[in-house]
């Protein structure tokens, strides 16, 4: 008989491993069209190539475009830097520097970033100045912009305060309480064309009014009794918000509704209730859109597909303390954004490195990725099965690599894994092949993992694996 193997479409793996270990790492999934091998297909996730390494290498906190150029604040400097990857250097923060994450906004002219300690602005007419110390102008960790307005929270109160219109002073009156609950308003983001102000235990949405007195009211009955536990990990795209809820789940919202829908699994909220430090950003790519969300303390990066509603892992290589093997940490990416038409991620390591989002490269920083996928448990009612062959359906692109391999794994006790069967991927110039492996041994229930380390492009379109029901005396049907 012939059975289908359900590789990973989503990374799902239970708190209990004797209940799945689905996962995929470096892969996401994509609906398959009607008549395909398989429902899913499963697309190797972009790699990261150099774009430009700055002068000081330090951590890139932020990258920003404003009026169509690329500007990055590292922990000492703000830079500029051209299409062409030419660095020019604009300002040096005073001090120690930026201690924490950034947050940056624009109103098209000016840009305007906070770390929780300072406040700092940019035009090309004053250049950078710092304005932490100006009047009206409280610490913060998070700005947003809306309507004219710059808009921060005030950190270690219920306030958000706003600048004047179109400018950046700032009136000390100028400020308002997110008041349906005594809590801290941890962070601000204008989405949808509103202000949503989120706080330790609730989550009010506001919008302008037009007052002349403070612009911005709540919208009648818009408080959300559930509040965020990182500000960092609100991020926005087209057609969802996401963040961490206060209870360490992670919830996303769609534009216009004020009801947010959990979206991460048991596993992955084990991870985050130790969490201090999360993180998050999102992009589109290939019509999918990403809320990618980083977990430093559990050095994990969990990638949501705000388009599909599934989950994938994303890791990059790294060289272990000697350079004598090749390990894997969360994704390198520290901030993100668009610029010159190329996905633009600054490396959260002390390097001072831009990489851009790269589709047609398996490489990180110029080390190879692994791309891991491991399947839902494959059985026939719990019978034992004799496994005459595995076989695996892919599209290849191999170009340098002259002798490229996967590498086959199960498990029959989701605790052992077996010993890697290397199989051969093609050659030079071949595009689609059949990847098999025979006399697997019996099995009641198996999981399978597959992992990809060569410097070769792979695409997943199915899986299968043939066997006779095994009696207990040795007869098969």
């Amino acid at each position: 008989m012939r059975l289908p193997i359900k590789f990973a479409d989503n990374s799902v793996a239970a708190r209990s491993k004797k209940s799945t270990l689905e996962s995929l790492v470096n892969m996401y999934p994509e609906a398959a069209p009607d008549g395909a091998v398989n429902q899913v297909t499963l697309y190797q996730c972009s790699g990261s190539t150099e774009f430009v390494t700055l002068p000081d290498n330090a951590t890139v906190h932020a990258l920003h475009v404003l009026d169509n150029l690329l500007y990055a604040i590292t922990t000492t400097h703000l830079y500029r830097i051209a299409e062409n990857g030419t660095v020019t250097l604009i300002g040096t923060f005073s001090g120690a520097g930026l201690t924490d994450r950034v947050s940056v906004a624009d109103n098209g002219i000016t840009m305007v970033f906070v770390d929780s300690v300072r406040a700092f602005k940019y035009d090309t007419t004053n250049g950078l100045i710092e304005f932490t110390s100006q009047t009206g102008m409280y610490r913060s960790n998070t700005v947003t912009f809306q309507d004219g307005y710059f808009i921060f929270n005030r950190t270690g109160t219920g306030q958000f305060f706003i600048t004047a219109l179109y400018d950046t002073t700032t009136d000390p009156l100028d400020f308002a309480t997110a008041e349906s609950s005594p809590d801290d308003t941890v962070a601000v983001i204008s989405f949808a064309n509103q202000l949503w102000l989120f706080g330790t235990k609730t989550i009010e949405i506001w919008y302008n009014s037009g007052n002349a007195l403070f612009p911005f009211e709540r919208i009648s009955g818009a408080v959300i009794a559930r509040g965020c536990s990182a500000s960092y990990s609100v991020a926005k795209g087209v057609n969802a918000l996401a963040f961490i809820g206060d209870d360490n789940i992670v919830y996303a919202v769609s534009p216009g509704t004020f009801v947010p829908q959990r979206i991460s699994s048991y596993s992955q909220e084990a991870n985050i209730s130790s969490e201090t430090g999360a993180y998050a950003f999102t992009f589109a790519e290939f019509g999918h859109e990403f809320y990618m969300l980083h977990l430093p303390n559990s050095d994990k990066t969990w990638c949501y597909d705000m388009t599909n509603g599934m989950w994938h892992e994303r890791r990059s290589p790294r060289l272990s303390e000697f350079d004598l093997a090749l390990e894997v940490d969360r994704h390198l990416s520290n901030c993100y954004t668009l610029a010159y038409g190329k996905k633009m991620i600054g490396n959260r390591s002390e390097n001072g490195k831009i990489f851009f989002l790269d589709s047609t490269s398996t490489l990180d920083n110029g080390l190879t990725t692994r791309r891991e996928a491991i399947s839902a448990p494959v059985t026939k009612d719990q019978t034992f099965l004799k496994c005459s062959l595995f076989e695996l359906l892919a599209e290849i692109n191999i170009t340098t690599n002259q002798n490229p391999q996967c590498i086959l794994y199960w498990t029959d006790d989701f605790v052992s894994w077996s010993d890697g069967v290397q199989l051969p991927l093609g050659k030079i110039g071949e595009r689609k092949k059949r990847i098999i492996a025979r006399r697997l041994g019996r099995f009641r229930q198996r999981t399978f993992r597959i992992v990809i380390t060569d410097d070769v492009s792979v695409i997943i379109l199915g899986a299968f694996v043939e066997g006779d029901v095994w009696l207990h005396n040795l007869q098969y049907l």
